[in-house]
């Protein structure tokens, strides 16, 4: 027989348990810091231009995690955090820290290398007054004696430095955008160099004719690649079997 008075008294210290941790954690608020993360995952999932929204619905597979840490917390302690919710080792994985451009797209700009660093002076140096700390998240997908091979990080030479750029897929029949990757093009390379790279990450066949574009240049089958960090490349196939990417930089958009 259900106890009404026991079943009320349960409700109420349920609703004091509930009060008093949102007392608790409004006087804590100080001393800790949202920081929204975006995945390969998120990308993948997103319609649309950029590599995500901020105000998606929760739930969505587009929507960053949402993370609510102590600002005293290191960056090598977060990426830790982040990497065991991903099912990653820690040295898989690095933060990098995304900024607002002009044309009012958002895009990572450098990775955190400092682990050591507390997530409060991160945020201080590279986040946004009165904006959640924005981050991109990067898996390695190569390892070298436990270590992660970054593209990036590799000895240069003449300045011609690996450039991250992120890859959407346009799909005609579907009539959908959403992003397919991202890879790494060296800063002297030509825009046809991307070709192999996405048609591996895209599994077509090598024999897949592509047509290269930039927004508001006629043609860069040939030219070198202009690109810079965080820009983002489109493609599509026709019925064909051939493929168009248009090659942009944020600025035509």
């Amino acid at each position: 027989m259900i106890n009404a008075d026991a079943l009320a008294e349960q409700r109420l210290a349920a609703e004091r348990a509930l009060i008093e941790q949102k007392r608790k954690e409004r006087e804590e608020q100080h001393l800790y810091l949202h920081v929204c993360v975006i995945t390969e995952d998120n990308f993948k999932a997103h319609q649309g231009f950029d590599l995500s929204l901020w105000d998606t619905e929760p739930g969505s597979a587009a929507t960053p995690r949402v993370y609510r840490i102590l600002r005293t917390t290191t960056i090598g302690d977060f990426a830790k955090t982040v990497a065991e919710d991903q099912g990653k080792e820690p040295d898989q994985v690095r933060l990098w820290v995304m900024v607002n451009r002009q044309n009012k797209t958002v895009r990572p700009d450098q990775p955190l290398m400092d682990p050591e660093m507390t997530v409060e002076e991160a945020h201080n140096k590279f986040g946004t007054r009165n904006i959640a700390f924005r981050l991109w998240v990067e898996v390695a997908e190569n390892m070298e004696d436990g270590k992660a091979v970054w593209p990036d990080m590799q000895p240069q030479t003449n300045n011609n430095v690996p450039l991250l750029i992120f890859l959407k897929h346009f799909d005609a029949e579907l009539q959908t955008l959403k992003g397919a990757g991202h890879l790494y093009i060296r800063r002297q390379s030509r825009v046809i160099d991307m070709v192999p790279l996405i048609q591996q990450l895209m599994n077509w066949s090598q024999g897949t004719q592509l047509g290269l574009y930039e927004v508001g240049v006629p043609s860069l089958s040939g030219g070198k690649s202009d690109h810079d960090v965080g820009d983002q490349a489109f493609h599509d196939r026709t019925n064909e079997g051939q493929g168009n990417i248009t090659a942009s930089r944020d600025s035509g958009w």
